[in-house]
């Protein structure tokens, strides 16, 4: 196995056997020093990609997609699979099915927010990806389960459930909806951004229904494709991008309560032969995705890609062990964060991170593994 974590400064930019990436997003100046100038041979490959992996709707995650016409997307040319976050049935403690309300507000904030033309959801997601392919591609939702298939190494996915009821992380999603229907109650325009993606989140949770009849292995004849079961949505609805000191408390407090519960969503998932272990910006909390540490107890990982960052960090961590951890890390904040997990540090005894080490190449052997840094000379750490 290969992986290259690429220098993105505040996002994540990471390619796994050269033909796979998982998401695209980072520093906009960041994304076009890498292509201008290859820091190192890895990024940005020659070969072009064939399966990309949205791990979660936030922007640092997926913003190189949307960069102006002067960055190309050649890369794209021959995708053939697209996955992405699956949004769980969220039930409320009256049985009502709250998922597409959910969804249809954080589409709203991203399109208030960012100023885009669309809240970059999957259907959003899919379109942009298909102005940039020239083949014709598949694609799904991804949940807790589910396995997919690239270059013939499989990866079973470990978050995020299918369902979610009453818990830590349904308490994040319902304050996140009250507290949106409070910020659009005083701004009409955030009204008029939720009406519109109504019906887009309603196709979603029609394509995407996270029932136990959807227990797909991926990819096969079960997954869309872009010709088929989608409609354009031409609607426009203007708007420019905000600047965040500008906004008015009830909308700040909407918007990081949206951030917040997405970010608990989050793809995360595993190659079979645990080779990797990717934990996307998902939070560890005690009483529900500290399962995925239960699941994988007692197991050994030849490359951690960490939760958030670096940043997120829980003692149920430490029941994993891994031979490398790799963090891309941009700014201070973030890098701090990142220095003060001492459960990284029970985890592994090798952490690397693109603030202090630049891209990180990772090339996995039978019974050692390769590390070139950008910013350093190659180390090779063996496990005989």
């Amino acid at each position: 196995m290969n992986i290259c974590m690429c220098d993105v400064g505040d996002g994540l930019n990471l390619f796994i056997d050269r033909r796979m990436m998982v998401d695209f997003g980072g520093e906009k100046e960041k994304l076009k020093e890498h292509y201008r100038h290859r820091c190192c041979h890895y990024c940005y490959p020659f070969h072009h990609i064939e399966t990309f992996v949205l791990s979660h709707f936030h922007e640092d995650h997926y913003n190189g997609l949307f960069l102006e016409d002067e960055f190309p997307h050649y890369y794209f040319h021959d995708l053939k699979y697209v996955y992405y976050q699956g949004i769980p049935i969220i039930v409320d403690e009256q049985g009502n099915n709250i998922h597409t309300k959910f969804l249809s507000y954080l589409m709203a904030m991203n399109h208030y927010m960012l100023g885009d033309k669309s809240g970059v959801a999957s259907a959003d997601l899919i379109d942009r990806l298909q102005q940039l392919s020239h083949s014709t591609f598949a694609y799904a939702p991804l949940f807790k389960g589910d396995t997919f298939t690239h270059n013939t190494r499989k990866y079973e996915v470990l978050w995020p459930p299918r369902r979610i009821e009453e818990n830590k992380i349904f308490a994040k999603i319902k304050k996140a909806i009250n507290d949106f229907e409070k910020a659009k109650k005083n701004n009409p325009e955030l009204d008029k951004l939720a009406e519109k993606y109504k019906d887009i989140a309603e196709k979603y949770a029609r394509n995407g229904e996270a029932t136990a009849e959807r227990r797909y292995e991926y990819p096969n004849e079960s997954m869309q494709k872009v010709e088929q079961n989608r409609e354009s949505n031409n609607e426009t609805v203007e708007n420019k991008k905000v600047n965040k000191k500008d906004l008015p408390e009830f909308v700040q407090a909407a918007n990081k309560s949206l951030r917040d519960a997405a970010n608990d969503l989050s793809l995360a998932f595993k190659s079979i032969d645990n080779d990797l272990l990717f934990m996307g910006d998902v939070r560890t909390y005690k009483s529900q995705t500290n399962t995925i540490y239960d699941v994988l107890k007692g197991q050994t990982f030849k490359v951690f890609v960490t939760p958030h960052h670096g940043t997120y960090a829980d003692e149920k961590m430490q029941l994993i062990n891994a031979k490398i951890a790799l963090s891309s890390v941009g700014s201070r904040k973030l890098y701090n964060g990142y220095l003060k997990n001492e459960y990284l540090k029970a985890v592994s005894n090798h952490l690397y991170c693109t603030k202090k080490d630049g891209c990180l190449v990772v090339d996995i052997n039978y019974s050692s593994l390769n590390i070139d840094m950008c910013k350093h000379d190659f180390e090779e750490i063996s496990w005989k």
